[in-house]
């Protein structure tokens, strides 16, 4: 932005473009929306601000949060959004709500970076600066998703793109996934595929990362729509190396079911395997559960004692769902504690954790 056109009246009429959202105060957001948003919307952007500040969250991860594109909720914190305020304020007070039905069933948002999430980031960093196509396998529940995403949001000033492969059955298909990718970009709805492929090309221009998750789902497409996306992840997504490539699957070897699927279509696939890293990366949890990341995802609700810790890292290394066990049972106490109208205690969660062992049992008895 030139001088002669910062800080304009004409173009920042409150003065505060430039300031970081997290560094405004209350009277420069409300500055900023006076005349131009209903006084009931107004509280809803300075909810919103507030929730950053406490937070630490930017415009990017703001957005990615609150489901409002931060190239939406930049214009409208300047007070220079050329649509309707009211209709944002809803989908802010939507996601309020929602926050708050999370808190009440235990479904805390707050992220904490686990063991395995570190060894997911260093291979998402490694990626980014190799650009080699990279393939990650492991079980379900144990933070693969949601450690991508908070990568996403935390790094590159918005050069890490994610996406995840749609369908999960032979409905998928390449054209699915161009418009889930296009999404993802906060790319319009209305464009046509060709338009779609072109603007996403132009998006990627200034990645230097693209995520793909749940790629075990691939395999469940036609023939002929695997090898248009493959060839579209050559082509435009890692383009010759332009930018790096992690492909996630979920209990899933993906380079075997590659070679598989080359056998029975006869699908030349040297050019893609000649872009992608040598070993995949395999996330074993058994190793990777340590008692420390369960005191970190229990002391979101309360503080347990040893014993407590103790008897819930057994659990989540000798019982199938690991961390999205663990969430559950944290969950199901906070909720039943509200209910009693209690702070939570070790009582409370280790009743839980004996009801869900029991349940994991009966379960396992039934089938066998």
């Amino acid at each position: 932005m030139s001088p002669a056109t910062h800080n304009h009246p004409a173009t920042d009429p409150a003065g505060v473009r430039g300031i970081p959202l997290r560094d405004r105060t209350e009277d420069q957001v409300r500055a900023a929306l006076s005349g131009k948003a209903e006084p009931e919307a107004v509280l809803a952007f300075v909810k919103l601000h507030a929730y950053a500040c406490a937070n630490g969250l930017g415009l990017t991860r703001l957005g990615h949060r609150c489901g409002v594109p931060g190239g939406t909720l930049g214009p409208c914190f300047n007070g220079l959004y050329p649509g309707d305020y009211t209709a944002i304020a809803a989908r802010i007070d939507a996601f309020f709500y929602r926050v708050q039905q999370q808190e009440l069933y235990g479904q805390l948002d707050s992220f904490c970076p686990l063991a395995i999430t570190r060894t997911l980031w260093a291979v998402l960093e490694k990626s980014r600066i190799t650009k080699r196509i990279q393939l990650i396998n492991g079980p379900e529940q144990v933070g693969k998703s949601r450690g991508a995403v908070e990568f996403r949001d935390r790094n590159n000033h918005g050069r890490t793109a994610y996406v995840k492969i749609s369908g999960g059955s032979s409905s998928g298909g390449h054209s699915n996934f161009v418009w889930s990718f296009a999404q993802a970009l906060d790319l319009p709805y209305s464009l046509k595929l060709s338009e779609k492929k072109l603007r996403i090309r132009e998006a990627l221009a200034a990645s230097d990362l693209v995520i793909i998750d749940e790629a075990h789902l691939l395999w469940k497409w036609r023939p002929l729509a695997v090898g248009d996306f493959l060839d579209y992840l050559r082509t435009d997504i890692h383009d010759d190396g332009k930018r790096g490539v992690v492909i996630i699957s979920t209990n899933d070897d993906f380079l075997s079911q590659l070679q598989d699927w080359r056998k029975r279509t006869r699908y030349n696939i040297g050019q893609l395997i000649g872009r992608m890293h040598n070993d995949p990366v395999e996330i074993d949890p058994a190793e990777d559960i340590v008692r420390a990341d369960v005191a970190q995802l229990v002391q979101r609700y309360y503080q347990p004692s040893k014993e407590a810790l103790d008897q819930l890292h057994h659990a989540a290394r000798e019982h199938p769902g690991h961390f999205g066990l663990l969430n559950d049972i944290c969950g199901e106490a906070w909720n039943k504690a509200k209910a009693q109208k209690r702070r939570l205690t070790d009582a409370i969660l280790l009743a839980e954790l004996r009801r869900t062992m029991s349940t994991f049992k009966s379960r396992k008895e039934l089938y066998q």
